[in-house]
């Protein structure tokens, strides 16, 4: 039994990564001294963004991914993850950035399974001003999503609109919440500080650049390919191919009124104000409503600290040239086969597994295996939610 499980909501863009990268590796180091975060990744590689500890359990409460909810399953992904916690320790730490679009109602189950193990469970969560954030999730979305639109209203009602529904979710859970402010440079410490551990422990990554916003031309460049393409996949492969080539390079510095962006996230609250009158969305509204104002990069300390190398045009054309030329050779073909499956609930289709999971494929292991004994920890599922008796 601990004394408080600690639940910690990752909001999009609010350094949720870094955090998760630095608790697993001060986890492995054994510098947590009243703090279990128990570690389920097996990479060693702490350079690279990975997920937290709570993933798998988080997974569960996304509607769009998992449509039939079922309480034993996240029961016992609960138990696998306590089962690996160190109860010597006074609080277990359980972080994911799925939680912050989870259902209300999934989400509330997974507080009363957490309560038959501690004396109280508490949620965390940091809050970034609206301006920033939506400015860094803007990129992300080009990034990862194939976002085609420029950075205007449209984008920002969207984003906003859903922004008040994780705050809504947040601010209406039944326990207690502490909301943190976020900062560039300190989120590790305050995170360490209040969870009582020392606040000045030392992580052994200085930086993550795998994840930056993108510069000036490469955000041009890669709306005009997502509007023609109009594929999540691709765009996820040229702009890690041109991060991962010029790490460091600054990015797009952000003009925009952030007063453009109040009015629509003011007016939104207006219409539905009674939505996020409990006093933990007040707080969190205060705190999306601080503006920072100013013309700034996303990755401000990063861009004017470190001399880069401003990227090319050919070069950058030449990268994109070759994953658009791989995507339309090799993902178009397996895309098509993929449509042609007609996979059902009671059969487990490993060729269906395969697909949906590309690292099984490349790694030449067996599908049923891995899905037995790594895939339901992971929450790797295809659109089968058990292996047929003939796999058995």
């Amino acid at each position: 039994m601990f004394n408080k499980i600690y639940l910690h909501i990752g909001l999009p863009k609010t350094g949720t990564s870094y955090l998760q990268n630095a608790l697993d590796a001060l986890s492995r180091e054994g510098e947590l001294l009243r703090t279990s975060y128990p570690v389920l990744n097996t990479c060693e590689d702490h350079t690279r963004i990975q997920s937290g500890n709570g993933e798998a359990i988080a997974f569960q409460l996304l509607v769009e991914k998992v449509p039939d909810f079922c309480v034993q399953t996240v029961a016992r992904l609960t138990a696998e993850l306590l089962a690996k916690a160190d109860q010597s320790k006074a609080n277990l730490l359980i972080s994911s950035e799925h939680f912050s679009n989870a259902d209300p109602e999934r989400m509330v189950h997974v507080l009363d399974i957490l309560k038959a193990h501690a004396i109280s469970v508490e949620v965390l969560v940091f809050v970034r001003p609206i301006d920033r954030l939506c400015y860094s999730r803007y990129h992300q979305e080009v990034k990862r999503h194939a976002e085609s639109r420029v950075y205007g209203a449209e984008f920002f009602e969207s984003f906003s609109s859903h922004m008040l529904q994780q705050v809504e979710l947040i601010g209406n859970l039944p326990c207690v919440t502490h909301i943190f402010d976020y900062k560039a440079g300190g989120l590790l410490a305050v995170l360490l500080e209040f969870l009582g551990e020392d606040s000045g422990l030392h992580v052994p990554f200085t930086d993550q650049t795998v994840n930056r916003s993108l510069t000036e031309l490469e955000l041009k460049l890669l709306r005009q390919i997502n509007a023609i393409f109009k594929k999540p996949e691709l765009s996820t492969r040229i702009s890690d191919r041109w991060i991962y080539a010029n790490p460091q390079a600054p990015s797009m510095v952000d003009n925009t009124d952030p007063e453009q962006l109040v009015v629509v996230l003011r007016q939104l609250i207006s219409e539905q104000g009674e939505r996020f009158a409990a006093p933990v969305c007040l707080a969190m509204l205060e705190r999306l409503l601080a503006v920072t104002g100013g013309a700034r990069s996303t990755e401000e300390n990063k861009s004017e600290a470190v001399p880069v190398v401003q990227p090319d045009i050919d070069g950058l054309m030449q990268m994109a040239l070759e994953e658009i030329f791989n995507s339309m050779h090799i993902e178009e073909q397996v895309s098509e086969y993929a449509k042609q499956l007609l996979p059902t609930r009671d059969v487990f289709d490993p060729v269906h597994y395969l697909l949906l999971n590309r690292d099984v494929l490349a790694a030449g292991v067996d599908p049923i295996l891995h899905f037995k004994q790594f895939g339901r920890k992971e929450g790797r599922f295809s659109s089968f939610s058990s292996i047929g008796k003939i796999f058995d």
